[in-house]
């Protein structure tokens, strides 16, 4: 069966129709328009689209579909991930604003010897130096935003890990420009990403899930899949989230 390249772009034939069909538990947008071959992108907010010509048996495309599912998955993952960008430095410089969470909190910077971040209601107190640059508030920030994850990121873990029955031998903090987490499955090691500090927290919970039960199963397959609906049944609420839906 003759096939283009799977890849990202805009559509630019026509739609003759389309309707919303669900294969290999991946919801597909199947168009029919006036090409060869059977086509599959995926749209930048991860939308699959497949396309196929009138004269294409539908079965034909389910085929299809089933056997580049792991694939669809596994880039779909990718584009979810792709482009996050730390906004601190614009919100605090525009609007007196910083984001933990979820939530968005005022700003008050107060003088003090020492520096620390307090979050109540909704006003962050911002404890610095009377003559503190904006590099030096926003690592106070930083420093904040890490250590609340520290605290988060090692709740879950001590929870999952039981329910799991599996061990995590540690996990770091970092700043990432591809992925929310990522994880080496020979030594047990869990990587989040920063930026998560500012998510709402069941983001974050999903992705510790995601990332320890990649130590169960390498690849986002069926039984990947299986093992998340199992282990935490609402995390698709948090995917949900992270992709912006």
């Amino acid at each position: 069966m003759p096939f283009r390249r799977t890849r990202i772009c805009k559509a630019k034939l026509p739609i003759i129709s389309k309707t919303i069909v669900n294969i290999a538990d991946l919801e597909i947008e199947f168009q029919k328009k006036k090409v060869r071959n059977i086509n599959l992108r995926i749209a930048k907010d991860g939308k699959i689209i497949a396309s196929a010509s009138q004269k294409t048996k539908f079965e034909d495309v389910q085929k299809f579909i089933i056997l580049k599912s792991n694939w669809l998955r596994e880039k779909r993952q990718e584009i979810k991930e792709r482009t996050i960008v730390n906004k601190t430095s614009i919100n605090l410089l525009k609007t007196e604003k910083i984001l933990f969470l979820g939530k968005e909190y005022d700003v008050k910077f107060i003088m003090a010897k020492s520096s620390k971040v307090e979050v109540s209601e909704d006003l962050a107190n911002i404890y610095c130096k009377e003559n503190a640059t904006l590099e030096q508030k926003l690592a106070i920030i930083e420093k904040f935003y890490r250590q609340e994850l520290e605290k988060l990121i090692s709740q879950f873990i001590d929870r999952y890990s039981s329910l799991m029955n599996l061990m995590v031998s540690g996990f770091g903090i970092k700043k990432m420009k591809t992925r929310w987490g990522s994880c080496n499955i020979r030594k047990k090691f869990i990587w989040i990403n920063l930026e998560l500090s500012k998510k709402p927290i069941i983001c974050l919970e999903s992705l510790v899930v995601h990332e320890m039960t990649h130590l169960l199963e390498v690849k986002h397959n069926r039984r990947f899949y299986n093992l998340m609906e199992h282990f935490m049944p609402n995390w698709r609420e948090g995917d949900k989230l992270l992709k912006g839906l």
